[in-house]
Parts: structure tokens; C-alpha cells; sequence
């Protein structure tokens, strides 16, 4: 009995993602993420996940691309958040240097789903990087991206107009 007493909150502390993610950090140090903060659509977004020693043998490691439609209704106690994945792409990864490397690219698709913050809606981009542990707990955080239109096409200069004045 007295073992359950300590194993239920450490235990329960797992299902969070922030204390999971600390207790995760013990054995699987921080990743260094590289991938480009400002995105087109249609874009070809190289990632390189880089990770330096390790004390426990990974798994797997994963990425994936993902946009998020959040919009709140209502005020207060009767506020509801609707979240909806617009789009989601795993990425393949390929490991080089010993399993401590991982390289991959995706492409963003050619949708006007662009980055969007207006008060109580919000279209949010980011890539999701996972690391999974032999009987450890799994190490995931998000890094946000900034989807912008593509650059406007050229606006043809205006052709000049004579005015004649009429007496």
C-alpha cells in the first residue's frame, strides 16, 4: 500500500504534458529543432532535429507538420473552445550520425490556410517533434510557424489619363 501511495501521482503527473516532458528530460536531453520560422504555401520546409547524448535508447523519432483552427465562443463560465485539425503531415525522417541526426522535408501545401489571430479565432501553424524511450516517458513539444501569402504579384503601373477640360 504504501508503494501505491507514490507510484499514483507520479503516475498521474505523466498524463500532463509539462511535468511529463520535465520527467522525460531526465533521459532524453532537449533536441536542438532547426526549421524555417517564416513559411509560403507551397514551400518546401527542410527540418534537421539534432540530439546529443542520450541515456536511454530511442525508439522512434518523429515530426509532423500540423495546422490548427481554435475558435472561442462565448464569455466566462459559458466559454467553449472549438479546435479542428485543418491539415497534417507526418514527415520522414532519416537518421544519420549514429542516430543522434535526423533529417526530413515536407511541403506546405498550396492552400490559403495562412497564420491568423483575430481575437477569439486563431489559425496556428507548428511542427510537433516526438521522441519515444524504451520504458521512459515520451518527449514532445511544438515549435510554432508563421504561414504567410506569397509575395503579391507585381501591379502593372497605372496608365496616365490626359484630362481635357471642357468650356
Amino acid at each position: 500500500a504504501p508503494v501505491a501511495v507514490l507510484l499514483v501521482p507520479l503516475g498521474l503527473l505523466l498524463f500532463f504534458p509539462g511535468p511529463r516532458n520535465t520527467i522525460a528530460a531526465w533521459r532524453t536531453p532537449t533536441p536542438a529543432v532547426t526549421v524555417p520560422r517564416r513559411l509560403v504555401p507551397g514551400q518546401s520546409v527542410p527540418v534537421l532535429i539534432e540530439i546529443d547524448q542520450l541515456a536511454a535508447p530511442l525508439k522512434t523519432v518523429s515530426a509532423t507538420l500540423i495546422c490548427v483552427e481554435r475558435a472561442i465562443s462565448a464569455h466566462g463560465k459559458h466559454q467553449r473552445t472549438h479546435e479542428h485539425t485543418l491539415y497534417e503531415e507526418p514527415l520522414v525522417l532519416t537518421a544519420t550520425d549514429k542516430q543522434t541526426r535526423y533529417e526530413g522535408q515536407a511541403k506546405m501545401p498550396e492552400l490559403p490556410l495562412w497564420s491568423f489571430e483575430g481575437g477569439s479565432y486563431t489559425v496556428s501553424w507548428m511542427l510537433v517533434v516526438h521522441l519515444e524511450c524504451s520504458a521512459w516517458p515520451d518527449w514532445i513539444t511544438a515549435w510554432p510557424l508563421s504561414v504567410d501569402p506569397g509575395e503579391a504579384p507585381a501591379l502593372a503601373a497605372p496608365t496616365p489619363r490626359r484630362l481635357v477640360a471642357k468650356i
